[in-house]
């Protein structure tokens, strides 16, 4: 009997990320047919028990949310689902690869990446969760601002954050936040855009200024995330939306954020 049919997904979470990269999850979990009948699925999945194994690169004040809802729709059509984080880029390539899907990507993600890293993945048309993007800066005025004045203004970005590099082409791009607020601090950059929940991660380990101003609301701009599920399963995708919508956020709005075909 195969060991993965053996070692649950949840219990290679807990022996950590570098058996997550073994051949435990390796492509042999599907079976490809490479003619696949017009509308029929590119490929089956041997084990039908086994949990939907969905990968992301969410940071970890988004993560838990995004996986108690994701989870709550599972067993809501009666299937177990685990959520397992790897980096971003990871995390799409196992997702179309080997993986039931990617838990959450913003709804222009075939826009962003490569198509061949999207060949068999779905976009579900209801959202888990979303980003809200704050400036953030010692100047008053600048918290107010919008795209226009940004771009005359030495910001500071995360790295990733396709929109925020694609509005500010001149932004100081870091992978870490606490570095940007640091330059911040020390006057290297007069102001950061940054997601309200990582920013608040940052200023709730830090004893920061009372200078810091921030305008929480409304925020500069949001983007909803959604999840992309393997085509495999896509005769699941209206059940695990509908499941979804139960647990829809309360900023969630049909007509603002759901997908149309």
């Amino acid at each position: 009997m195969r060991l993965d049919a053996l070692i649950s997904m949840k219990d290679l979470f807990i022996c950590g990320f570098f058996l997550l990269a073994s051949s435990f999850a390796d492509a042999s979990a599907y079976q490809v047919n490479p003619h696949p009948s017009q509308g029929a699925p590119l490929c089956t999945r041997v084990y039908p028990a086994s949990p939907l194994t969905l990968y992301t690169g969410l940071e970890p004040v988004h993560f838990l949310e995004v996986k108690q809802r994701l989870e709550f729709a599972g067993r809501k059509i009666g299937r177990a689902l685990d959520v397992i984080p790897l980096n971003s880029q990871r995390a799409l390539i196992k997702a179309n690869q080997e993986g039931d899907g990617d838990a959450a990507r913003v709804r222009h993600i075939h826009q962003l990446v490569p198509a061949q890293h999207l060949t068999h993945l779905r976009q579900l048309k209801v959202p888990v969760t979303r980003l809200e993007f704050i400036i953030y800066s010692l100047q008053p005025e600048l918290v107010k601002a919008h795209w226009a004045q940004l771009r005359q203004t030495a910001v500071g970005v995360r790295k990733g954050v396709r929109l925020l590099q694609f509005q500010l082409p001149q932004a100081y791009v870091s992978l870490n936040p606490e570095t940007l607020f640091r330059l911040l601090l020390k006057g290297d950059l007069q102001a950061l855009v940054m997601d309200r929940l990582t920013a608040e991660s940052v200023l709730a380990n830090f004893t920061w200024p009372l200078r810091l101003h921030v305008l929480r609301s409304p925020p500069l701009a949001v983007e909803a995330l959604y999840p992309l599920i393997h085509q495999c399963h896509q005769a699941e995708i209206p059940a695990l939306e509908a499941a979804l919508l139960e647990v829809a956020p309360a900023w969630f709005q049909a007509s603002e954020h759901m997908l149309t075909p």
